[in-house]
This record gives structure tokens, C-alpha cells and sequence, in this order.
């Protein structure tokens, strides 16, 4: 999860609130938690990633959020459709 939580729940509302046809998860949750998903698939190959991973994430990641990126699926895929760059804050 980021730390702080409170900018990244505020930009995934204000994305909502934009484009209100299309809520985070399809509006399965009441609420979008900002987490960070590293893998899906099988239990086997998250296992491996694990245990490769693990090593790695202990010590926090520093990252900066400099755009959000639209994607849409095409086909059999997911593709990104537009970048939405953010201001210099």
C-alpha cells in the first residue's frame, strides 16, 4: 500500500468522479484500495514469484506518480488507449 494513502485515494476519486460510467473494479467494492499488484496466475507461479520477490520487498519502494494511462482491451488484450499526464506539483 502507498504511504501516504490519502493522495492515491484522492486521485482514484477524482477519476470516478470524471468518468462515473467506469468505477474502479467494475464497482464490485464500496471502496478502491491503492495497493500495488505485482503477479496473477496460478498458485504455482505466484509460489516462485514469492519466494523471488521476497528478498526484494522488504524495504520500501519509492516511486512518483506522474501520469494515469487509460487502457482499454483490444482483442484478447489489454492496450493502452491515452496517457494523462499530471501536472508539476
Amino acid at each position: 500500500a502507498p504511504e501516504p494513502a490519502a493522495p492515491v485515494s484522492a486521485l482514484i476519486a477524482r477519476l470516478a468522479e470524471a468518468f462515473p460510467a467506469f468505477p474502479p473494479y467494475r464497482g464490485a467494492f464500496a471502496t478502491a484500495v491503492p495497493h500495488l499488484t505485482v503477479a496473477r496466475g496460478d498458485e504455482a507461479l505466484l509460489d516462485r514469484l514469492e519466494a523471488r520477490l521476497a528478498i526484494r520487498l522488504r524495504a520500501p519502494a519509492a516511486a512518483r506518480v506522474e501520469a494515469a494511462v487509460l487502457f482499454a482491451r483490444r482483442a484478447d488484450r489489454w492496450m493502452p488507449v491515452e496517457r494523462f499526464a499530471f501536472g508539476a506539483g
